[in-house]
């Protein structure tokens, strides 16, 4: 046994260890001893004696050794026994303090995230018990109280300094509290489920790592203020199968950036505190950046950080007239989280005046995203860490107008659903309602009719199915079921009276069935009488641009105070009330019933915005706002969507669809090359001139959006598109079993040559330019402009058999190899002229008169190397070009459907006399 005497340096809390034990410092000159006492009467009749700086004298003490795990060494500490005495001497007391602690007094000015072991000392320092609170006995403090903390770390992070008490330090509250009063102070029920607590206790994670995330529970909470209560936010589950927002975000950055939990003994932070305090380490592992939703400050980072990628057209780009500003110009920031540094969106997914949004409680930014996630996450607390900023800009006149909104690839949920609060509905209950099937809805707009009653309203229309009604049942339990009864005068009156199909208005603020909440394919009912309803058709004079014009006579607004609810039901097994068949671009090209509703489903290759010239196409179009939400488009233009079928290159079949967006439709966000669309409510027409096919919106058009595009700024060139594209080489004797749009390569020499032909094309739309206007009818580009092209057509062989292909643009430059100078001269008789030189065969050719027919013509008769043998990337030709756009439609100049029609993509060079010798052996065969 031994006895001690010395003055106490060092005080732990009662450690919650198996037994639980306190530790304590007792130093004499250069000798110091570590006390540990278990024994329970000990703990309780030695506590008020147990001070810092007071002498005492100890006997009846033990040796004994801790061991720890296999890597620490034991630690040799006396342990009390029950004859053990402590008693205290009067001696004069000394300050001495350990180099790299230190002590503290103060008032606790902010206990609001308390729960987390977070606390603010005197308005300007910040002390953290978030390693103490679940395991030791640590006073309770609150706001107000002064506390004296001994032994503890003082530790900058991030530019803030912070006290950090370890199981070395020492907590002591003057002011009393009745809950300090026991041995050991129970903890707040909130202090067991805060998340940053257990996070400390399961993975003794870092100070650094943990205060940025107690900072990060900071802005989260001010900015949910009003929308989440804030244990939503802090607790580890915020109800019984949810986890706190905090929790999510930690749960979802631990999956990017995996972090080790350390191993910890509070017994040897005491006792071996000069090999290292765990917690104290000051790297945080990652930084997390919080975005604000507000869309100006997002531009103005963007603009600070250098983020934007311009996102145009690279050929309208490139082109000499710089004479007019771009109408609309894309600009894009993608914002990738890195190892290093976590980027953050968050906030409540809501859809509000015809748009989603992420808001909270100071602002609120325009989001698109996959549909099925929007609808999946609609009303939830949610954050992403890959989202990308958009910005597209209109110039119309002297005057642009911007629009800034997120693409969000993929969402976490940090909440479930928000609850909504009650509304007061006057429901007819006395009545069957009426139930419909919603087929399809659209856009939503201001929809103007000419009913004096119904002037105009900001909603959507729904084509809704009403013969459905008498089939569906109700899956609810029988005692629930109508009677016979009330069934049969159901079938009755749906089979007697009324329209099978119909259109209903809703207002976009009606109460019970938001636009959002309304899903296609599902069954509702308006609790309305069915001949109330019906009784008073309205006209919309834009539906005579929708095939069905039988609809118009059909359209039935839906008053607010009418509820509508959604119904169980299962449906019959002899009926379908699927939608139409989503089509591809080469499905729509293949139609041959003009006029009909399509449903189109592609990727958006292009985008173009054109001038409407007719009065027809001006009618009812309009740009305005609506509670911040723009209706139409600016500057009153036509919209137009290269949709085509490839989703990785640039080749394939495509079709263009023309939005005019009328009757104050709200601008659709999100278009813009490489997004994934389906579009609904199309209607298919052809042109006149040459037959070739496209698409209308109409007033019931919808658009769902797929997959966001995000394949921005300089993209791959294109004959490396080309390659990947590539099945690799044929022989023309095997063009029979290769697919049209097929890109494969070839080694042919050219045999014939039928038609070269120089003319200017005007930018937009690529078709000829005659007398400054441009030939297609449908063309209204707002930026008018023309270049020089170049075309042939040719007989080429392989020495397996022969075929036609067309040379186009840089294509047939390549192969013509015409100089500098006869190019200056080509191009200088052709842009006043405006038209068309063409170089024909012998057999068909009349007299050149001009001098650039004159100089095309000599060039091709004397050229020996126009036959010289060429390495070429092709596809094949289908047997109906017209739907192939301008720069197709135009090779269709041999239309003998038996002959092999090739489409050059690609024009390179080979070694001569290698192509000779492997084409004369091909021919042997």
């Amino acid at each position: 046994m031994e006895n001690i005497e010395g003055k106490i340096t060092a005080i732990s809390h009662i450690l919650y260890i198996n037994p639980k034990s306190l530790f304590f410092e007792v130093s004499l000159d250069n000798q110091r001893w570590n006390i540990l006492v278990t024994d329970r009467s000990h703990l309780i009749s030695w506590r008020d004696n147990l001070l810092i700086r007071q002498w005492v004298k100890i006997d009846e003490l033990k040796r004994v050794t801790i061991y720890g795990n296999t890597k620490s060494k034991p630690l040799s500490v006396l342990e009390t026994t029950k004859n053990s005495k402590l008693t205290k001497i009067e001696k004069a007391s000394v300050n001495s303090l350990s180099s790299n602690l230190m002590n503290y007094e103060g008032v606790v000015t902010d206990d609001t995230f308390g729960s987390s072991g977070f606390y603010q000392l005197d308005n300007s320092l910040t002390i953290c018990l978030t390693y103490m609170k679940l395991v030791t006995s640590i006073p309770i403090i609150n706001k107000g109280d002064t506390i004296v903390v001994h032994d503890v770390h003082r530790i900058r992070v991030k530019d803030n300094f912070l006290i950090l008490i370890c199981g070395r330090g020492n907590l002591v509250n003057r002011t009393a509290h009745k809950e300090n009063e026991a041995l050991f102070p129970k903890s707040a029920k909130e202090d067991n489920r805060n998340f940053l607590q257990h996070l400390a206790l399961e993975n003794n994670y870092s100070i650094g790592v943990l205060f940025s995330l107690y900072e990060l529970c900071k802005t989260t909470c001010d900015k949910l203020m009003g929308i989440l209560p804030p244990e939503n936010v802090t607790r580890k589950l915020a109800s019984v199968n949810e986890k706190g927002v905090l929790a999510a975000v930690v749960d979802h950055i631990s999956s990017m950036v995996h972090i080790e939990p350390k191993l910890r003994s509070l017994s040897r932070e005491f006792l071996a505190h000069g090999d290292g305090c765990a917690p104290c380490n000051k790297e945080t592992c990652w930084t997390i950046d919080l975005w604000p939703l507000d869309p100006h400050q997002i531009e103005t980072r963007c603009n600070l950080c250098d983020l934007w990628v311009s996102n145009v057209n690279v050929e309208a780009e490139n082109e000499k007239t710089p004479t007019l500003p771009f109408y609309w110009k894309h600009d894009v920031a993608l914002i990738d989280s890195r190892s290093d540094r976590i980027s953050l969106l968050m906030g409540v997914l809501s859809f509000l005046n015809g748009r989603w949004e992420l808001r909270d409680r100071t602002a609120s930014v325009e989001c698109v995203a996959v549909e099925r996630d929007c609808q999946q996450f609609r009303d939830r607390c949610v954050f992403t860490s890959k989202f990308a900023v958009h910005r597209e800009c209109f110039t119309v006149g002297d005057s642009t107008h911007a629009r800034i909104y997120v693409s969000i690839d993929e969402f976490h949920a940090a909440s479930l659903p928000l609850a909504k609060a009650d509304v007061d509905i006057d429901e007819i209950s006395s009545v069957n309602g009426v139930r419909f099937l919603a087929l399809s809805k659209s856009i939503p707009q201001m929809v103007y009719s000419s009913d004096t009653a119904i002037r105009h309203v900001f909603g959507y229309l729904v084509v809704a199915s009403l013969h459905c009604q008498s089939q569906l049942v109700e899956a609810s339990p029988p005692s629930k079921r109508p009677r016979k009864n009330q069934h049969s005068d159901l079938m009755s009156e749906t089979d007697s009276e009324g329209p099978a199909n119909c259109i209903l208005l809703v207002s976009h603020d009606h109460p019970t069935l938001s636009y959002a909440a309304l899903v296609e394919g599902r069954v509702y009912e308006i609790r309305l009488a069915k001949r109330k309803l019906l009784s008073k058709p309205i006209f919309l004079a834009a539906l005579k641009e929708v095939p069905q014009y039988a609809l118009k006579n059909h359209v039935y607004a839906v008053p607010d105070f009418v509820a509508i609810y959604p119904v169980a039901y299962h449906l019959p097994k002899t009926e379908s009330y699927m939608r139409r068949d989503v089509l591809r671009a080469e499905e729509c090209l293949s139609l041959d019933e003009i006029g009909q509703t399509v449903s189109l489903r592609g990727r958006i290759v292009d985008r173009m915005h054109v001038e409407p010239r007719f009065a027809s196409e001006r009618t009812g179009q309009t740009y305005t706002t609506h509670r911040g939400t723009w209706l139409g488009i600016p500057g009153n233009k036509k919209l137009i969507l290269k949709i085509g079928d490839d989703r990785e290159s640039s080749f394939g079949s495509k079709i263009d669809v023309y939005f005019n967006l009328r009757e104050g439709q709200v601008y659709p966000l999100g278009l813009f090359s490489g997004t994934e669309v389906e579009l609904t409510w199309l209607c298919l027409r052809k042109t006149q001139k040459t037959g070739r096919l496209y698409c209308t919106s109409t007033l019931l058009t919808s658009i769902r959006l797929l997959k966001i595009g995000r394949n921005f700024g300089p993209t791959k060139p294109r004959i490396e598109l080309m390659k990947e594209a590539c099945i690799g080489r044929r022989y023309f004797s095997q063009l029979a079993s290769i697919r049209p749009k097929e890109v494969f390569s070839c080694l042919v020499t050219v045999r014939y040559i039928h038609k070269i032909s120089i003319n200017c094309v005007c930018s937009g739309c690529g078709n000829a330019i005659t007398r400054g206007t441009c030939t297609y009818v449908g063309c209204h580009w707002n930026q008018p402009s023309c270049k020089v092209d170049l075309k042939a057509w040719c007989t080429v062989e392989d020495g397996t058999g022969q075929a036609v292909i067309f040379f186009s643009g840089d294509c047939c430059r390549s192969w013509l190899k015409l100089p500098a100078n006869v190019w200056k001269i080509l191009q200088e008789n052709v842009l006043p002229h405006e038209g068309e030189f063409v170089y024909l065969s012998a057999k068909s050719r009349a007299p050149a008169l001009s001098l650039a027919s004159q100089i095309l013509s000599l060039y091709c008769e004397t050229s020996v190397h126009l036959r010289r043998p060429l390495h070429v990337i092709v596809d094949k030709f289908t047997n109906n070009e017209v739907n192939a756009g301008p720069e197709r439609t135009s090779a269709y100049f041999l239309k003998d459907p038996q002959k092999n029609r090739l489409f050059c993509l690609h024009v390179g060079e080979r070694d001569s006399t290698l192509c000779v010798n492997e084409l004369s052996a091909l021919g042997n065969h």
